[in-house]
């Protein structure tokens, strides 16, 4: 059976090449049991979305995270009263 440790060695390496029958199996059981390890998995599986979308679409993600003017100002103003405290 693998450890936590184990399986998010496994989540990564199944990312860039397939796993051994004998991981898969282990693979997978260990997620039917933890929850910690399926939320992990699922985290990863997201930021590997990402990646490969910004591969694809570079300018989707910058322009989904990018700010207006008026909050970069509420940001702005919000620090200087808090430093000013």
């Amino acid at each position: 059976m693998y450890s936590c440790k184990e399986i998010a060695e496994l989540i990564s390496q199944s990312m860039d090449h397939q796993l051994t029958l004998r991981q898969k199996i282990g693979f997978y059981l260990h997620l039917s049991m933890c929850t910690f390890c399926v939320r992990h998995k699922k985290q990863m599986d997201f930021l590997k979305q990402l990646l490969d979308l910004n591969k694809k679409q570079p300018d989707v993600i910058h322009r989904s995270m990018t700010l207006s003017r008026t909050k970069k100002e509420e940001i702005k103003k919000c620090l200087r009263d808090h430093t000013h405290s």
